[in-house]
């Protein structure tokens, strides 16, 4: 906006992006602002996850949110094992460590990481 860059991310994302940390400028005023989003589970989700463990099924939660967040989903739909702050390339590269696993994922983020054969 008016020739200056604003970058919205976690830190290490800006860094990444822009191929350096961002520091502000000199004589400008550094604003932290933090952003709080959450997700639900779906009303059906508790129910999938005790169907599968009926099957003696393991469910595991690959995430790439922050970890209280899995751990608070993780417990609340009663998934022992989770993963947090996972990359849609760390959770196929897990799949492809486990040739058993199947994902159900939300896909908009997850797609750019699948395996195409």
């Amino acid at each position: 906006m008016d020739g200056v860059e604003y970058a919205l991310g976690r830190p290490e994302w800006v860094a990444s992006s822009f191929g350096h940390p961002i520091e502000p400028a000199a004589g400008t005023v550094a604003v932290r602002v933090v952003f709080t989003f959450s997700d639900r589970a779906r009303t059906e989700s508790r129910a999938v996850v005790q169907s599968l463990q009926s099957w003696d099924l393991a469910p595991i939660l690959l995430s790439g949110d922050r970890r209280p967040v899995v751990a608070g989903l993780a417990a609340e739909l009663g998934i022992a094992e989770f993963h947090a702050e996972a990359r849609p390339e760390d959770k196929f590269a897990y799949l492809r460590g486990h040739p058993a696993a199947a994902m159900v994922g939300d896909g908009v983020n997850d797609a750019a990481g699948k395996p195409t054969g």
